[in-house]
C-alpha cells in the first residue's frame, strides 16, 4: 500500500460527523474541551471583524477534523475565506502551502467560501469563530494568486489527491446550506419585522419629528438607525458583552428574535427604511440574559 493510500485511510479515520450540527456549543464543547483548544490556538480570542490575512477556527467543527479558514479578501460586500488543511501531503496546483504558528498547512483555493461581510459572524449560526494567527503579507500574496488563476507547484497525479479534495469540498457544503438556511430564516425575520411595523404605525399616532428620532435606548441596548446606508447597529449595554443572551423584539404578542449566543459589543443589520420605526425599536427592543 502507497503512503499517500495509508495518509487518505487516516484522513478518513479522522473525519468523525457531528450528529447534532445546530447545537449550541456549550451542548457540544464542554469547559475542559474548550479550554484545551484554546490553549491550542494563540489567545483563544473571538474574531470582531474580517482583516485579510488572519486565520480563524470554527468552534465546534462540523466533525472531529479542526476546521481553520484564511481570510483572502474583504470588501464591502463579501468575504473569501479559504479553508485550511494540515495534510498537506495532498496537495494539488490549487493549493498553496503556509505557515501558521509554525505548522505547515495547504491553503484550499479551489474550496472558497464567499460570506457576507455584514455580519459576518452571525453567518456561521450558533458556532464561534476564534482567531488563531495571522499568515506573512508575502504568503497572503501567493495565495491570492493561485484563488485568482496561477498554479502553485504541487502536483495533481494520483487518485488519492482527487478523493481527498472530494471529500475535503464535502466537509463545507454544510456551511454553505446552513448560509442559505439561514439567508431564508433571515428574509421571513424581516419580512414580519416589516409587517409589525405597519401593523404599529397604524395604531401609533402620527409623529412629526420621527424623521430626525434615528438614535434611542431600549432595555439594556441601544440602537442607530442610519437612513443613508439603511442598516441599523445595536449596542448591547457593556455590562452584558461577553454573556449567553438573546435580543428580540416584543410586540402584543408577537416575538421576533435577532440574535441568540454570545452577546458582542456591536451589531450591524442590513434594514430597509420601511422596516425602522423610532417609537416601536424603543417600546419593543430588548436585550434578555439566558
Amino acid at each position: 500500500m502507497g503512503v499517500l493510500k495509508k495518509l487518505l485511510d487516516l484522513y478518513r479515520e479522522s473525519l468523525k460527523p457531528v450528529e447534532d450540527e445546530e447545537v449550541e456549543v456549550e451542548e457540544e464543547v464542554n469547559t475542559e474541551d474548550l479550554k484545551e483548544i484554546l490553549e491550542h490556538l494563540n489567545e483563544g480570542k473571538l474574531l470582531e471583524t474580517p482583516e485579510e490575512g488572519k486565520v480563524f477556527e470554527l468552534v465546534p467543527s462540523l466533525d472531529t477534523e479542526e476546521m481553520l479558514f484564511l481570510i483572502l479578501n474583504v470588501n464591502e460586500d463579501f468575504t473569501t475565506v479559504i479553508p485550511l488543511s494540515r495534510w498537506i501531503e495532498f496537495a494539488t496546483p490549487d493549493d498553496v502551502l503556509i505557515n501558521l504558528n509554525g505548522k505547515p498547512y495547504i491553503a484550499q483555493t479551489d474550496i472558497a467560501l464567499d460570506i457576507p461581510t455584514q455580519g459576518f459572524n452571525t453567518w456561521f449560526g450558533n458556532r464561534k469563530l476564534y482567531e488563531v494567527g495571522k499568515i506573512s503579507e508575502e504568503e497572503l500574496k501567493k495565495v491570492k494568486e493561485v484563488y485568482e488563476g496561477s498554479k502553485s507547484e504541487a502536483r495533481l497525479t494520483f487518485p488519492e489527491k482527487r478523493e481527498f479534495k472530494k471529500i475535503e469540498a464535502g466537509r463545507y457544503l454544510p456551511i454553505w446550506v446552513g448560509m442559505i438556511n439561514f439567508a431564508e430564516e433571515t428574509a421571513e425575520l424581516y419580512q414580519e419585522l416589516k409587517e409589525l411595523v405597519a401593523e404599529y404605525r397604524k395604531v401609533a399616532p402620527a409623529r412629526a419629528s420621527e424623521q430626525i428620532r434615528l438614535h434611542g435606548s431600549a432595555k439594556n441596548i441601544s440602537f442607530f438607525y442610519d437612513e443613508e446606508k439603511e442598516e441599523l447597529f445595536l449596542y448591547p449595554e457593556e455590562e452584558f458583552v461577553g454573556k449567553e443572551g438573546r435580543i428580540i423584539i416584543k410586540y402584543k404578542d408577537k416575538e421576533l428574535i435577532f440574535y441568540k449566543g454570545t452577546i458582542k459589543p456591536e451589531y450591524r443589520i442590513p434594514l430597509s427604511r420601511e422596516a425602522f420605526d423610532y417609537e416601536f425599536f424603543k417600546e419593543g427592543l430588548r436585550l434578555e440574559l439566558l
